[in-house]
């Protein structure tokens, strides 16, 4: 049995009322599964057994809301929507924090794709090489911190000028910076599916959504702004 504490499921940043599930995907077997409690964290159980990698998925009905950067609010994910994270290698009876953003969905479709389009081939090297990449990809090759670490958590309370250089900071303002290159009701899940989509081959070629549209010429463009727009919003003087 492994026993994952106040993972911090997080889908830019705050997740509430979305179930929560974990398989083994070598099997498909289910490891456990829960929803999120009121402030969008949850304590799982895992029981089984797994020597592959472990798929951690937010599930969204109806009812699931996340808060927004662009939008400085709260919004509805669309029913039905998933988000993913793989965890390279499971450890029984290891206590684990776990973020599961736009970032960890886009890694996720990279290491299926790598895998041949099957989760079950999905193997420890192909999931630890999307998650360790998806970072300089889209940010550049400046910028780097560990997708499955939890960020800060941003929600309406958050206080302008806050962030400062710890890696859970950082890594919460580029997240802002990434629903910041949106647009329409949900801005971050505009950009999550139009940047997974494009780079499941693992290259920038260009996306096009209602709310999200770039070029691999102009995406470096877009980004800075969005980047600094975060910054301004959210990052202190440090």
């Amino acid at each position: 049995i492994s026993v994952i504490d106040d993972i911090a499921f997080q889908t830019n940043l705050l997740a509430l009322n979305a179930t929560i599930e974990a398989r083994c995907l070598a099997t498909g077997a289910v490891l456990g599964n829960t929803t999120t409690d009121p402030s969008g964290l949850i304590n799982l159980t895992l029981s089984g057994t797994c020597s592959s990698p472990v798929l951690v998925a937010l599930l969204a009905n109806g009812g699931t809301t996340n808060f927004d950067e662009q939008l400085g609010a709260s919004t509805t994910l669309p029913a039905g929507s998933t988000l993913r994270a793989i965890l390279p290698t499971f450890t029984a009876g290891a206590p684990l924090s776990l973020a599961i953003t736009p970032l960890t969905e886009i890694a996720t479709r990279q290491a299926i794709a790598s895998a041949g389009g099957s989760e079950t081939a999905v193997t420890a090297t192909q999931a630890s090489t999307a998650n360790a990449g998806v970072v300089q990809r889209i940010f550049g090759s400046g910028v780097s911190f560990d997708i499955l670490t939890p960020p800060t958590i941003i929600d309406a309370s958050t206080a302008s000028a806050s962030l400062g250089t710890t890696e859970a900071d950082r890594h919460a303002l580029y997240l802002a910076a990434l629903a910041n290159l949106g647009s329409g009701s949900r801005p971050a899940w505009a950009v999550t599916e139009t940047l997974a989509s494009d780079l499941a081959d693992g290259n920038m070629d260009g996306g096009t959504s209602t709310d999200f549209t770039y070029t691999s010429s102009n995406y470096a463009t877009l980004r800075d702004a969005a980047i600094d727009a975060a910054a301004q919003d959210y990052a202190n003087s440090e």
